[in-house]
């Protein structure tokens, strides 16, 4: 909101009084339900202090963020991907709005900069399978700190429930009448172990047993991935549903169905994760679960942002996917 940046900006210095409803209303083209509700996002954000009787106060020195935040990625291959990018986009957003910034550290950490670390106000811990060696490395740097992607890392994190993510996607597979599955899965860390176990609820409770059903671990490697679905077309019955672990992976399963002269949907069902922008694009378009990244950077920056500022405890935030149905799925041939 455009007040907002004012206040941060003095241009309503601390404790000076805001104009009221009337005007604000008129200055910003909106309705007076709708100032209310920002005027009510500001007070509790810290930014505008309300006196019944009295009017409504400046307050930008209680959310002015004179230090940085971290973002420990404790794998720097990923600094580049989709779904990290979108992630930084959404924490920096958050934190230029108070006139801070992210700072990346995508360094091992026997190669972290100590003092600049420990001269943040906090860090958001981007892990996939958390070591001994990494939870004493963080733990030494005694800062605030999130977690953010589903992960086994001690203490708060911002929780997409991909578990539950991928018992929904299985499941309506499953109403499509699919019974052979194979898995293009990634790496072998604790966020794909989770989405292994909702896959396997939902083909258990089909009296499915997960334990016959093709896991082709590809490190997320495109390349990998086409080598392993051409093999999978060879095999009699190929399968009719292949669940891959993102869409780049989707999207190198549809090119080998297409190689091996089958037509996704209705020769086979192809599911990604993560919604990509590609996803939407390609032809057919991917059915895959959208993870909400943005507002997971946004959120987890908002946390640490609040509990330097003001001490309010950094808790867990759950954050809900969506299963996107799209054409790349349909009913399994008979």
């Amino acid at each position: 909101m455009a007040l907002r940046q004012e206040i941060i900006e003095d241009s309503y210095p601390e404790g000076h009084a805001l104009p009221g409803e009337h005007a604000l209303c008129q200055r910003f083209n909106v309705s007076r339900a709708t100032l209310r509700l920002a005027l009510s996002e500001l007070e509790k954000d810290g930014y505008i202090k309300r006196q019944p009787g009295n009017g409504t106060f400046a307050n930008p020195s209680r959310m002015v963020m004179p230090r940085a935040l971290g973002l420990l990625l404790l794998e720097p291959h990923k600094a580049g991907t989709v779904g990290m990018s979108a992630m930084i986009h959404g924490a920096n957003a958050y934190l230029d709005s108070l006139g801070s910034q992210l700072t990346i550290i995508n360094r091992p950490p026997q190669q972290w900069n100590i003092p600049l670390i420990r001269s943040l106000a906090g860090v958001l811990v981007v892990p996939t399978t958390i070591t001994p060696a990494h939870l004493k490395s963080i733990d030494d740097l005694s800062l605030p700190r999130i977690g953010v992607t589903d992960n086994d890392l001690p203490g708060a994190s911002v929780r997409f429930d991909v578990k539950s993510a991928a018992k929904t996607l299985t499941d309506h597979l499953l109403s499509l009448g699919h019974r052979r599955f194979a898995l293009i899965s990634g790496h072998d860390v604790h966020s794909d172990y989770l989405r292994k176990l909702g896959i396997a609820e939902a083909l258990t409770q089909a009296g499915i047993d997960f334990a016959t059903v093709p896991d082709y671990r590809t490190n997320y490697d495109t390349e990998i991935a086409w080598e392993a679905v051409r093999r999978l077309f060879k095999t009699t019955p190929h399968p009719t549903a292949i669940i891959a672990f993102d869409d780049s992976l989707a999207l190198q399963v549809i090119r080998a169905a297409q190689d091996a002269g089958l037509n996704v949907p209705r020769d086979v069902s192809v599911t990604g994760f993560n919604d990509s922008p590609h996803a939407a694009l390609v032809n057919p378009s991917i059915s895959t679960v959208r993870i909400p990244f943005i507002e997971a950077g946004r959120k987890a920056a908002e946390a640490l942002c609040q509990n330097y500022l003001r001490h309010i405890p950094v808790e867990d935030i759950p954050l809900k996917t969506e299963w996107i149905p799209r054409e790349s799925t349909g009913p399994a041939q008979s």
